[in-house]
């Protein structure tokens, strides 16, 4: 698999306590054909679980899905979840030139299907490109 960066923001989660969570998802392919997952609460402190399943269509159109991917988060830290290459089913298949997509599906906050989640993919490190603006440099205007 070619090299990608994505990341999935999710909305926030009112808990029990009205406090106000939000979780974003990075996830990128790595040189060792896993994907990493970088679970990163931007605001809250109570622990809270967060669960996705990953899509990825290859250059060739061969898709590669993951199970059921879950990573648990507290007091405004990063955890790394990481899908060992065991797990990506259908890796065998991708192949192609084109860059590979990916898309996280069915994200939940300790259970709950969220309804505002914005997804996007993140240009190449390096590339000097902002998310969602195309082939813009970045320091363009």
């Amino acid at each position: 698999m070619s090299k990608l960066s994505f990341v999935c923001a999710a909305a926030y989660m009112l808990l029990g306590c009205g406090e106000k969570v939000n979780v974003e998802v990075h996830c990128k392919t790595t040189t060792g054909s896993t994907i990493s997952c970088d679970v990163v609460q931007t605001a809250g402190k109570a622990e809270i679980e967060a669960c996705w399943d990953l899509k990825v269509t290859c250059g060739n159109g061969a898709i590669v899905t993951t199970p059921r991917n879950c990573q648990k988060v507290k007091d405004g830290k990063t955890e790394t979840y990481v899908v060992p290459k065991d797990k990506l089913i259908g890796l065998e298949a991708c192949g192609g030139d084109k860059a590979p997509t990916m898309e996280l599906l069915k994200l939940t906050l300790d259970g709950d299907n969220l309804r505002d989640v914005k997804t996007y993919a993140l240009p190449p490190e390096g590339s000097g490109t902002k998310p969602g603006s195309g082939d813009k440099p970045a320091d363009s205007k």
